[in-house]
């Protein structure tokens, strides 16, 4: 990326939090809770990682990483010090809530219990990240529990899609990123995934088919294929630049 683009982009992402922002005093838990309002509504939610903010902007949809990521970018364009708290949870307690919710959606597809035999293959996989952002306001640090699904799908679960907490472990705050990407548990997490490519694509396109069969509004990208490989690719290219966002 050159400088011209590198500064567009910066001015982009600042000029779109500023709006976002409108007449609330800069600093101010209003402008903190239009800011991620507006990454949780707007950017609608699907199982991928699109990474860039702005092609996240562009195409208005990705995962509570991209919700994330957006969210971070828009508060330290303001100058207002934001970063990633990391929840892991384990898979096996999602595929759960997947057969329970879903049993005709898997009839259609013509998913089988040997299908999700293969598919609970993940539960091997330690835990898998779940993003919120923290944010400095009020001179402490606070972190933004809301869920970070869109309403469209709130509305279907509740309030709820992820397991109880008893299934979860915080796994701390992270400034960038990068240093999420370089911890033992997220290289295993990678490792594995890519090691069973296929199944991991295929698990994450059943549940995207899954998400986009309770929305009431159609939206058919949201239910497009997702290539495993290509998403970490995505989240690994944006760790590389992130600095030059703000």
């Amino acid at each position: 990326m050159n400088v011209f683009s590198s500064d567009k982009i910066k001015n982009q992402i600042k000029k779109t939090a500023l709006d976002i922002a409108g007449n609330s005093k800069n600093d101010s838990r209003e402008i903190i809770d239009k800011l991620w309002n507006f990454a949780k509504e707007e950017v609608k939610y699907k199982v991928t990682i699109v990474g860039k903010p702005e092609e996240i902007l562009k195409l208005r949809y990705g995962s509570c990483i991209d919700k994330t990521i957006l969210f971070v970018c828009f508060a330290r364009s303001l100058g207002i010090k934001a970063r990633y708290h990391v929840i892991l949870f384990h898979l096996a307690p999602v595929i759960e809530i997947f057969i329970n919710k879903a049993p005709k959606l898997m009839k259609e597809l013509g998913i089988n219990k040997s299908s999700i035999k293969i598919l609970s293959m993940f539960g091997k996989i330690p835990s898998l990240p779940h993003l919120r952002p923290d944010v400095f306001v009020n001179k402490k640090w606070i972190s933004i529990k809301k869920p970070s699904i869109d309403k469209e799908l709130e509305d279907c679960f509740h309030g709820e899609i992820l397991p109880s907490p008893r299934y979860q472990k915080d796994f701390g705050s992270f400034e960038s990123i990068k240093d999420i990407l370089e911890t033992s548990h997220m290289q295993k997490v990678i490792k594995v995934a890519l090691k069973h490519k296929r199944i991991a694509s295929s698990f994450v396109n059943i549940i995207n088919e899954f998400l986009y069969s309770l929305r009431h509004q159609e939206n058919k990208v949201l239910s497009e294929d997702e290539d495993i490989e290509e998403i970490f690719q995505r989240v690994i290219d944006f760790s590389k630049k992130e600095s030059s966002y703000y």
